[in-house]
């Protein structure tokens, strides 16, 4: 009768081992069973995920950051930014994320400036129905709900017309369709 494997004798053999041998060990359970190769390609995959991410949200921020008080920064370059960072991974929940990373710009934007004029409310208006449109395909609503009402909570201390627009957009609870402008 075989005696189950403990996580000792795991960790033993394990470490009677050379990095390469467990590479080809590990290289070897990838080709024998899909689970494991699936496995490794979400940890690659999300690791590359991540840096790109992360790489888009400067973009963003920089948009943000590279305008005067005067100047608003454009929604439709922060779009094309959304849209390649879009076509380079697909449907993944990470869009959610840009799209948060926007919104929060476009908020702390919003009251760096002061004065709250249309252009900057359709903007905010824009990126809110986006993100929300995106957490409602991606089926990231539940998962994301609290920080988008934590955004809006935090506006809500700045500007209450804003915060009230945006309550009512999400509390609409359904993806939205309005043209960019």
């Amino acid at each position: 009768m075989r005696k189950k494997l403990t996580k000792k004798e795991l960790q033993k053999h394990l470490h009677d081992k050379t990095k390469e041998q467990l590479i080809e060990e590990i290289w070897a359970l990838t080709r024998k069973y899909d689970f494991v190769k699936h496995h490794y390609e979400e940890e690659i995959n999300y690791s590359e995920i991540t840096k790109l991410l992360n790489k888009y949200k400067k973009t963003i921020t920089d948009l943000f950051n590279s305008t005067g008080a005067n100047n608003i920064p454009k929604i439709k370059e922060i779009f094309l930014v959304i849209d390649e960072y879009k076509q380079l991974v697909g449907q993944h929940e990470s869009i959610t994320d840009l799209f948060l990373h926007t919104l929060n710009q476009s908020v702390n934007y919003a009251k760096n400036i002061g004065e709250i004029n249309d252009i900057v409310k359709d903007n905010l208006e824009n990126v809110l129905v986006d993100t929300l449109t995106t957490m409602v395909k991606e089926q990231t609503y539940g998962k994301y709900k609290k920080e988008i009402l934590d955004i809006v909570e935090d506006l809500s201390n700045y500007k209450t017309e804003l915060s009230t627009m945006l309550s009512n957009i999400i509390s609409s609870n359904k993806p939205v369709t309005k043209k960019r402008k």
